[in-house]
């Protein structure tokens, strides 16, 4: 069949197709047409004649183009009716935490109080069990226990002050029935035996006279002669919590009420209405929020697409605080703060590594919170609240973790805890499932090395940075599924000296502050290492990086300070100085 042949009205065999009918959309000649009398033709001539064949679709495009703008157009008003939905909840869920904040301040700083006074009393408990101890080693004074006490010294000194912490000791407590078994719990670290520890005179001979000494020495240590001496206990009031269920039910009927939603049938673009209930001040204006701002007062949002807002989180013992970075980095201002679920959670925690944001910049996890270290917290930076607090299950946790992104944004958290001193644990955590995962533990050194206190991806590598024996390990090829890998030391001989603050720059570069005033630039590659101008910094504090500038900024809260430095003019400046909050041993994460 020729294209003339194809062309020939099946019908009519000696007419060709000259129209359509559009209505009907069938092939007519001009026979044919008479039938569709009436119908919307198209003639072949136009599509001859025609420079631009859409114009054959011009009025279908204009139908569609103009449909598309305007569904574009209630997706814009749709966006705002849920901004103005969740800012008034928000201020709601602000309004809440304010006053849980403030109802459990008090108690916080009592149950605070009456944690120092058992401290203080239960130093006294070690002391006088170290000289007890003492006097017992000179009664049965033969080579015997003398070679077994030189033993068990030497087993002592090699117990790090870090290896318990006084809040463990004092929950152990609860456990014991009396002194002698509270004793024998934390024998091998709270109580473990150092003649020296008190620095009472050392007895050489078995008399009374030198156990005298000893006496003598604790009431002088003690102040046991006057007033000084006594253990006064703090006075804490007797609360009585009264709980309205009235009160809450109308609290209840007026959240419900606050805030109406109702849909219209209309074919504007605008066919959400929100309606806030506001006694003062009835917001109709659509571009506008219906709700104030935040009990915090900011009003700004938070989102992973502007890039003209950069911002930081910050932890403290309590909460965690949202800063913003202004037009220069020295411009730092406290945009929000908020308080975890159970205000508790994160108190007294060391969030110092445990803190890591997505890729993406739409949440922030905190690892290794409550006074176990077993549960983990999603901060949502689009809605600002707490979406997700859980149990973490799977893994060993502890009170020290180290947590870093894979830059890969393949959606995993790496988790290293060092629970055991001497070997690491790497696990991971799958943001998508929700899911944690062992890969391994790895023996880092025969030394006992602290804590790993930085860890970071560089190059598909994993790299951990412990802070006692001032070591770089690494792992060649990011370790994925649970296998023994190779760990390699960096041969980069670094000062022995406690280090406090550690960040990197995700080129190579770590940058190390140090407890004897060092701040050093070291690099994996190279292994070459920088001096730069240093702060005074004793105790451990989080650093960030931010290639902005580039900074690093650093935060030490109410006892330090916090500061800026510029790596092009190696200088520190202070920043965010009428800060108050406690930030010592607590993480911070630029988003």
């Amino acid at each position: 069949m020729t294209d003339i042949d194809s062309s020939r009205c099946s019908i009519h065999k000696d007419e060709l197709y000259k129209l359509i009918c559009i209505e009907c959309n069938v092939l007519l000649c001009s026979v044919c047409s008479v039938d569709h009398n009436g119908h919307i033709y198209n003639h072949i001539h136009n599509l001859k004649n025609s420079d631009d064949n859409s114009n054959v679709f011009k009025s279908r495009i204009d139908t569609l183009w103009s449909s598309v703008k305007t569904s574009n157009d209630s997706i814009k008003v749709l966006k705002n009716n849920r901004t103005k939905i969740t800012d008034h909840f928000r201020e709601l869920h602000n309004i809440l935490m304010k006053q849980e904040y403030t109802l459990l301040k008090p108690i916080d700083d009592n149950i605070n109080s009456v944690q120092k006074h058992i401290k203080d009393m239960l130093k006294e408990l070690k002391s006088i069990v170290n000289i007890l101890n003492q006097i017992t080693d000179n009664k049965n004074n033969n080579s015997n226990k003398s070679s077994s006490s030189s033993s068990n010294d030497d087993n002592n000194t090699n117990i790090s002050t870090d290896s318990y912490r006084i809040d463990n000791i004092i929950e152990t407590i609860n456990e014991c029935e009396s002194f002698d078994k509270f004793v024998d719990i934390n024998r091998v670290s709270f109580f473990s035996y150092n003649k020296n520890e008190n620095n009472y005179p050392q007895l050489q001979v078995n008399n009374s006279y030198t156990n005298l000494q000893l006496i003598q020495s604790f009431n002088s240590k003690y102040q046991l002669s006057n007033s000084k001496g006594i253990h006064h206990s703090p006075v804490i009031p007797s609360y009585k919590i009264s709980i309205s269920q009235l009160k809450m039910q109308n609290i209840k009927s007026d959240a419900e009420q606050s805030i109406y939603v109702t849909a219209s049938e209309s074919t504007s673009t605008s066919n959400t209405s929100t309606t806030s209930n506001n006694n003062n001040n009835n917001n109709n204006n659509n571009n506008n929020s219906s709700s104030d701002s935040s009990s915090s007062g900011s009003n700004s949002n938070v989102s992973s697409n502007n890039n003209s807002a950069r911002y930081i989180i910050s932890a403290d013992r309590n909460n965690i605080s949202l800063l913003s970075i202004g037009d220069n980095a020295e411009s730092i201002v406290l945009d929000s703060q908020y308080t975890p679920p159970l205000s508790s959670t994160i108190a007294g925690r060391w969030t110092l590594n445990a803190i890591a944001a997505t890729v993406s910049g739409k949440y922030v996890y905190i690892f290794g919170v409550s006074r176990s270290g077993t549960k983990y917290l999603r901060f949502s930076l689009e809605s600002r609240v707490f979406d997700l607090a859980e149990d973490i299950s799977g893994i060993t946790t502890g009170e020290w973790l180290s947590v870093c992104n894979d830059p890969s944004n393949n959606g995993h958290i790496y988790i290293i805890n060092n629970f055991d001193k001497e070997k690491a644990e790497i696990s991971r955590y799958n943001i998508k499932s929700m899911k944690f995962e062992k890969i391994g533990k790895h023996r880092l050194s025969s030394e006992i090395t602290n804590d790993v206190i930085k860890s970071f991806i560089y190059h598909d590598c994993l790299y951990m940075v412990t802070s006692v024996s001032n070591r770089i390990f690494k792992i060649n090829n990011l370790p994925t599924h649970h296998k023994n890998h190779s760990v390699s030391n960096l041969d980069i001989q670094l000062p022995l000296e406690k280090y406090v603050a550690v960040t990197h720059d995700n080129q190579g570069n770590i940058y190390i502050l140090t407890f004897k005033r060092k701040f050093l630039r070291v690099n994996v590659d190279s292994k070459q290492i920088a001096h730069l101008t240093p702060l005074s910094i004793s105790e451990y504090c989080s650093m960030v990086y931010s290639k902005d500038g580039p900074y690093i900024y650093l935060f030490g809260g109410a006892d330090y300070g916090n500061f800026v430095y510029t790596i092009q003019k190696d200088l520190w400046t202070p920043i965010f100085k009428d800060d108050q909050s406690k930030r010592i041993n607590c993480g911070s994460v630029l988003i």
